[in-house]
């Protein structure tokens, strides 16, 4: 029950930073809050998101690996997430965020909205 409480307090503490991050993520682009959404789907025919897709690392050393590498950058520079303003989001809570999105999958985000946790953020 305890842990429960704290969530929520925790929760409710981190509102007003997702509220101010999706807000300059909405000024650096009104349809980046949409295309990062996009991300979470799971195309016909695909058993991985296009979010796993770019987090996926090249695994050899290879000519191969080093254009699909490149193209993988490509696709994430094609974001423009370097526009977001996040100067106000301190340094510790960004490596913490940073850390939790590197370590889930990308169901548990989508599956966070479906549930109304951290709506804000995604909005």
């Amino acid at each position: 029950m305890l842990e429960r409480l704290i969530d929520t307090v925790r929760e409710q503490a981190d509102e007003p930073l997702f509220a101010t991050v999706a807000r300059q993520a909405s000024r650096a682009d009104s349809g980046l809050p949409r295309a990062l959404m996009g991300l979470l789907e799971v195309p016909d025919g695909s058993r991985f998101s296009e979010l796993e897709r770019l987090r996926q690392a090249p695994k050899r050393q290879s000519g191969a690996e080093l254009v699909r590498a490149l193209k993988r950058v490509d696709d994430i520079a094609r974001y423009g997430l370097g526009r977001v303003e996040v100067s106000k989001v301190p340094i510790r809570r960004m490596k913490t965020l940073a850390r939790y999105g590197a370590g889930s999958k990308a169901p548990l985000p989508a599956k966070l909205l479906e549930r109304g946790g951290q709506r804000r953020w995604w909005r």
